[in-house]
Formats: structure tokens, C-alpha cells, sequence
């Protein structure tokens, strides 16, 4: 089998992107100057070595040019916010995630792409992995989405619009005397998932749960939102205790089902949530504090009965205005629904 040539190595090495090149074995055989000012690791550290994926990860994982190697692109979901198969290259694999350098301590956005290495009869003998660094564009897109009132990061609607719409949408159930619905959702144990896979990989969960929450909540009038670090929301107008388990309960199940690995989760060994959940039927006059204090209850009490459930706050009387003068409203329900 053929090597990889010199000469097309000494090209690469004074290329502008931040590339490196692995050979069949998966040694690097080339770290490029604009690979090691990016990452802050000289090429005599890396070269000749598997160690590649210490310049990007605490820990060891796989790079993108490891997932082409092994023919395991199947796999970038586990590691990656966002990928797809190239369509330049059969077998070639192009990502984006979030990542913190251990050498530099900088926290970049980093597009890769990877693609095999092919010898002239069309055998493997590598795979050249270059990169990107999107922070300033992805910066620049989080204070666009800021303005427009969504999350930087899940791109839902961030507490800004939260707070809004719940202001709005109280006032209209006060008016037209029709329920309103509030559920809370926490990541489960999401301090432990970040100690264990780096703000990366939490930033990549986060995603993965805001999309989720996203698909949840269908009708038009639903908003799903970021309502701080790892804690999200849904407002459902008009929506009745009943409706409201069974958005939960679907969300519940929805995101467990994703297979997140988090070995530091007592509730399962996947990512889950602890739903609170709460129905009112404001009275005209009053703050909508009063439904948002409920459903934080009920989560409170849904992460004390063991998480990865669901607890509700039931309120089908008005609720008068004096409730709303700093007092607590009354204890949750027991919980309505849980993991079996």
C-alpha cells in the first residue's frame, strides 16, 4: 500500500486553514503551522503519535478524521451539534460543536471537515481533517438571535420573550376565563453531565433537549423557551390539566428516548428531565407570578421524589388577587404521572 507523498505533506503544512493529517494506523503525520497556532501545540508534540485528541478534549475521544478512518461516521451524533456526510467525498464526514481547548483555555466554535486519503488503485492510506474557527460568525448570530428574543445557543425563545408572552397570555385567559398552562423542565443531574463531558458536550445536550422541547409544543399558539441554564419552558394557552400531563408525560418520554449517556444520573443512564407542571384560571387583576411559582413547586417536588417524573400543580378555581401579595401559593398535587 502507498504512502502519502511529501511533497502533497509539505503543501499542507503551509496551508492557511488548521489542518492535520492522519495515515492509516491513525499516527499523524502532519500537524500544520496554522494547526498549531490555533490549538497552541507544536507539531513535534503530536507527530508520529494517536494524540491528536488532546489539543481539542480533555478526555480521550474521537476526532472526525478517527470517525472517517474507522468508518464510524454513524456515530457523529454522539459527539457533534451539528453534522452531515460530505457531499464531495464518499466517506467524508463535516461537524460543528462548540469546543474548549485545554492548551489556550479558549473556548471556540470549530467547524471539521474530514475526508479520506485514497492511493491511486483507490485503498485508504489516510485522512486529512481541517478546521475552522466560527466563533466571531456564531457570536454575531447570538446577538442577532438575542434582538430577535431567542436563545444564543437552543435558538428558542429566550426569557426576554418567556416573560412576555406569559404576561400576554395571562391577561388574555383573565379576560376570556379559559385555563392556562405552565410547565417547567430540568435536566436532571446536568452540573454532573458537565463535569463529566466538558461545556461542549453540555452545550451539545442543551441543543438536543431544545430541540426536543421544540417538536413538544404544536400548536401554534405554544411557546417553548430557554428559561436559564438548564432549565426550559412551555406556555400552553387554553389547555386543561389533562392536555397538559400529556405533553409532559410525551416530553418526558421524548427525551430519554434520545439515549444521551449520562453515567452520573440516578434516575436512568441517560439524560432525563423533572417536569413541573401547573393549570390556573387567572382572575382579572392579577400577576401571572403566581402560576410560574406553581409550577417550580411542582418540579421541586418531582427532583425530591426521584426525577425523571412528572408533578403538577392544580388550580381549576380562580385564583383571587390577593394570592399574588408575596404569599406561596398552596403545595402541589401529588405527582399525576411518573417514570414506571
Amino acid at each position: 500500500m502507498k504512502k502519502i507523498s511529501d511533497t502533497f505533506l509539505a503543501m499542507l503544512d503551509q496551508h492557511v486553514a488548521p489542518t492535520f493529517v492522519l495515515d492509516r494506523r491513525g499516527n499523524v503525520v502532519l500537524w500544520n503551522r496554522a494547526c498549531a497556532v490555533l490549538t497552541g501545540i507544536p507539531s513535534g508534540e503530536v507527530t508520529g503519535t494517536k494524540n491528536h485528541w488532546k489539543a481539542f478534549y480533555n478526555s480521550e475521544r474521537p476526532c472526525v478524521a478517527d470517525l472517517v478512518l474507522n468508518d464510524t461516521v454513524e456515530w457523529a451524533p454522539e459527539y457533534y451539534v451539528a453534522y452531515s456526510d460530505s457531499k464531495v467525498a464518499k466517506g467524508a464526514l463535516s461537524v460543528e460543536t462548540w469546543c474548549d481547548l485545554p492548551k489556550t483555555g479558549r473556548r471556540i466554535y470549530l467547524a471539521a471537515d474530514a475526508g479520506p486519503i485514497l492511493d491511486g488503485d483507490g485503498n485508504l492510506i489516510g485522512v486529512l481533517e481541517s478546521l475552522r474557527d466560527m466563533t466571531a460568525m456564531k457570536d454575531a448570530e447570538a446577538r442577532l438571535r438575542d434582538l430577535a428574543g431567542l436563545d444564543g445557543l437552543t435558538g428558542l425563545p429566550n426569557r426576554r420573550t418567556f416573560d412576555d408572552t406569559i404576561t400576554k397570555e395571562w391577561g388574555r385567559a383573565a379576560r376570556q376565563r379559559v385555563p392556562l398552562a405552565l410547565i417547567m423542565i430540568d435536566i436532571d443531574h446536568f452540573k454532573k453531565f458537565n463535569d463529566n463531558f466538558g461545556h461542549a458536550g453540555g452545550d451539545q445536550c442543551l441543543t438536543t433537549v431544545a430541540n426536543v422541547i421544540a417538536n413538544s409544543a404544536r400548536r401554534a399558539g405554544d411557546l417553548p423557551a430557554r428559561y436559564g441554564g438548564e432549565e426550559f419552558a412551555i406556555v400552553l394557552p387554553s389547555t386543561d390539566l389533562d392536555g397538559t400531563m400529556a405533553v409532559a408525560e410525551n416530553l418526558r418520554r421524548s427525551i430519554e428516548a434520545r439515549e444521551i449517556r449520562h453515567p452520573e444520573n440516578t434516575a436512568s443512564p441517560f439524560v432525563t428531565a423533572s417536569i413541573g407542571a401547573a393549570v390556573v384560571a387567572p382572575s382579572p387583576g392579577t400577576r401571572p407570578d403566581a402560576i410560574i411559582r406553581s409550577a417550580d413547586q411542582a418540579l421541586y417536588r418531582a427532583k425530591e421524589l426521584g426525577r425523571n417524573r412528572i408533578c403538577a400543580f392544580d388550580q381549576k378555581i380562580d385564583i383571587a388577587p390577593t394570592a399574588f401579595s408575596g404569599e406561596s401559593p398552596p403545595p402541589p398535587r401529588d405527582c399525576v404521572s411518573d417514570a414506571a
